[in-house]
């Protein structure tokens, strides 16, 4: 089954990755993904903004007990290229620097994380009130800095 690392050299080729590329419970430092549910009730406090470092951010307010999946503003693909009616793989790195890889999909109903995205939660003790700061780091690996506020 194939590594965080064929993850990477995959991604560095400019290749797509499927999703059993970050399903590997045997890959350090990457906690498994989770199946498909409903998708988790949130709050957009923030649409993608831009900061001085340039990079694109989004804030979410969990709304509700943490799901399998989270809904994450629509006009996010914009600052991170063309990926309509797509599924990529994103790269979350936690305020310990562990990163997490979630499967990222976006469609005509739907744009969000549905796969990684429980795992990073729990990993992270994330409850209903905390607030979640996206910011994308490396457009090239996609990988986002999580912040994450408890209230």
């Amino acid at each position: 089954m194939p590594t965080v690392e064929r993850y990477e050299e995959h991604q560095s080729k400019g290749e797509s990755v499927k999703q059993e590329a970050f399903t590997n419970e045997d890959a350090k430092d990457v906690t498994p993904s989770s199946g498909w549910r409903s998708p988790i009730e949130m709050e957009r406090t923030d649409l993608i903004e831009i900061p001085a470092s340039g990079c694109a951010s989004f804030t979410v307010c969990i709304l509700d007990d943490v799901q399998p999946s989270l809904v994450i503003a629509e006009n996010l693909a914009s600052h991170i290229g063309k990926l309509k009616h797509e599924r990529k793989v994103f790269v979350l790195q936690d305020p310990s620097f562990k990163c997490w890889p979630v499967l990222y999909l976006e469609s005509l109903d739907y744009v969000g994380f549905i796969g990684g995205w429980i795992d990073f939660a729990i990993g992270n003790n994330i409850c209903k009130g905390d607030i979640c700061k996206f910011e994308l780091i490396d457009k090239k690996k996609l990988l986002f800095r999580v912040q994450i506020r408890k209230e």
